[in-house]
């Protein structure tokens, strides 16, 4: 019991960190292609600094309406040229939108 005590701990310390994590470039572009799904959503956030950052959202296992929230980053290095091409096309019609709607 001490022992699942002190796991559960862990678990949620580790889950706790509030820092964007670093993925390889192979990973980054993997997680933008999947998008949406019922138990996971990778969303594009920006570019800044030459690291260009993805939302992870994830279903809670132990409470459907409940997501975790990770922010996943890579080095603008590591990512195909053509795949960056679209990235920075992507940031553009975003702050395009937000600039109309306001």
């Amino acid at each position: 019991m001490k022992q699942l005590l002190i796991t559960i701990v862990a678990v949620v310390l580790v889950g706790c960190s509030s820092n964007p994590k670093r993925v390889s470039g192979a990973e980054f572009q993997e997680c933008i292609r999947l998008g949406a799904s019922p138990m996971h959503i990778y969303e594009y956030i920006g570019e800044k600094d030459g690291k260009f950052y993805l939302r992870h959202k994830s279903m809670s296992l132990i409470s459907k309406r409940k997501w975790n929230e990770k922010i996943l980053y890579v080095e603008g290095s590591e990512l195909d040229a053509t795949f960056l091409k679209r990235l920075r096309a992507q940031s553009k019609k975003i702050v395009n939108l937000e600039t109309t709607v306001n």
